[in-house]
C-alpha cells in the first residue's frame, strides 16, 4: 500500500495504546445480507472442503463505527492465512510480526503473563495490543502496513502474529485461506 494518510503511524499507534478508549463500537459478524461482496474472497480448495465455519472458510464482516477500534494480537485459527479486503472508509494500520520472531514474541508474552495456558492461541486469550516500541525493545521484527480502501492485505499461513488499529469508520470483509 502507499504511504499512510498519517505521516506518523507508529506514533499514532503508541498514542492509542497509551490512551485507550473505554468502549468502542466494532461489529464483527457473519454477513448481514446476501450481497455479492460476500463472494469477493475465497478460502481456497482445501479450506472449502471443510464444514462451513464463518470467519474461517466463509467471509466475516468487520464494521468499525468509530476511530480506534482494534483487532488484538493473534494468529489465525489453524495457522491458516487470511485475506482482508477494506471496502470503504478510514485506513487500517496493521502491525505484522515476522514469522521468524513468533517464538520470541510468544516467549515475551509468557514472561509477562506467567499464568498463560498451554494453548496454540494463548496470545489471543490475553486480548492485548503491543506497540512498536515494545516490539523493538524486545528485538521482535515486524512491519507496519497502512491499508486503504480497495487494498487486500494478506497474512501468510503459519505463526504470523498481527494486530490492527482502525483509524476511523470503515467496512471490511475477511476470510482465512489454505491451499494444497
Amino acid at each position: 500500500s502507499e504511504a499512510c494518510a498519517s505521516q506518523q503511524p507508529k506514533e499514532d499507534f503508541e498514542e492509542w495504546i497509551a490512551r485507550p478508549p473505554g468502549r468502542v463500537r466494532y461489529l464483527i459478524c457473519e454477513p448481514l445480507s446476501d450481497h455479492s461482496i460476500n463472494t469477493l474472497l475465497d478460502a481456497g480448495p482445501q479450506c472449502n472442503r471443510r464444514p462451513e465455519i464463518a470467519g474461517v472458510n466463509r467471509p466475516y464482516w468487520y464494521v468499525s463505527c468509530e476511530p480506534d477500534t482494534p483487532a488484538t494480537l493473534h494468529v489465525e485459527d489453524g495457522n491458516t492465512g487470511s485475506a482482508n479486503l477494506l471496502l470503504a472508509g478510514a485506513e487500517k494500520h496493521w502491525i505484522i510480526v515476522h514469522r521468524s520472531s513468533a517464538e520470541k514474541l510468544e516467549r515475551c508474552i509468557r514472561d509477562q503473563f506467567p499464568t498463560s495456558r498451554a494453548c496454540s492461541q494463548f496470545v489471543r486469550h490475553h486480548n492485548i495490543i503491543v506497540g512498536p516500541r515494545w516490539l523493538e525493545r524486545n528485538g521482535i521484527n515486524y512491519e507496519m502496513v497502512c491499508q486503504r480502501p480497495g487494498d487486500v492485505l494478506v497474512t501468510l499461513p503459519g505463526r504470523v502474529y498481527h494486530e490492527v488499529r482502525n483509524t476511523g469508520m470503515n467496512f471490511a470483509i475477511a476470510i482465512n485461506y489454505e491451499f494444497t
